[in-house]
């Protein structure tokens, strides 16, 4: 299995998507995970961890990659 690394602006992400997602078969099922941390940081064990887990029974998942400190919590979340 593979993760892609997604550039979006203001919206990075990685995309953990089964390799059977990849056969042009119906839509499946698919998460956001944001990790959690505060706004001083991202728990490493709430993103890619939980996305290879989901990705192993056949569920596509996008660890969103949003901005911590120094950064202020004042832009859109």
């Amino acid at each position: 299995m593979q993760y892609i690394r997604i550039e979006l602006p203001n919206c990075p992400m990685t995309a953990y998507i089964p390799d059977m997602a990849l056969d042009f078969l119906p839509p499946r099922r698919a998460i956001v995970i944001c990790p959690g941390g505060g706004y001083n940081h991202k728990a490493a064990h709430e993103g890619a961890p939980i996305a290879r887990l989901l990705q192993g029974a056949g569920i596509s998942a996008y660890v969103l990659d949003y901005r911590v400190m120094p950064c202020h919590r004042e832009a859109p979340l």
